[in-house]
């Protein structure tokens, strides 16, 4: 029987602001360019992948939250929640599912469901905070592949991790 091995890997806040940090010069650029909204900011709301539970939060851009129009971050937890709760982007949800949402829940595009974690962003247009989302999710993917082909793929000794 071969026994487990320990796989040494970023807990997912690490993972989740390593993720941000991959994206954040290009979602700045956009934001500066103007091209994707009137505001220069953009919320963003990671939830761990297990319980749901926000384990990180991150702000783009230079607009001073006291300054905001809205309170982009709880709009982007919320986002974050329905995607979640639903395991649907939230887009989704609003536009073919509205009967999963509840009372309180964000009613725009920009939670994202993928590779099993939920990530909710706002600040600009709906759709734009969805493809934000999407990019922060699909590099938060990537890191935890790099660590499993760094460890776990290469210990030829153990079946199991």
């Amino acid at each position: 029987m071969s026994e487990e091995i320990p796989i040494p890997t970023l807990n997912p806040r690490e993972r989740a602001k390593a993720a941000c940090d991959i994206v954040e010069p290009a979602v700045n650029a956009l934001l500066n360019q103007g091209t994707v909204a009137k505001r220069n900011t953009l919320a963003v709301v990671i939830l761990e992948p297990e319980t749901g539970h926000a384990i990180y939060e991150r702000r783009f851009g230079t607009m001073d939250p006291k300054d905001w129009e809205r309170d982009y971050s709880k709009i982007a937890r919320s986002k974050a929640e329905v995607a979640w709760r639903t395991k649907m982007d939230s887009g989704l949800v609003t536009a073919r599912f509205p009967h999963l949402l509840r009372l309180g829940d964000a009613k725009y595009r920009g939670g994202v469901f993928a590779h099993g974690i939920a990530i909710g962003t706002s600040g600009v247009q709906s759709y734009w905070d969805e493809m934000f989302a999407r990019w922060i999710a699909d590099a938060y993917a990537a890191l935890a592949l790099r660590q499993f082909e760094e460890v776990a793929l290469a210990d030829k000794e153990h079946d199991f991790i």
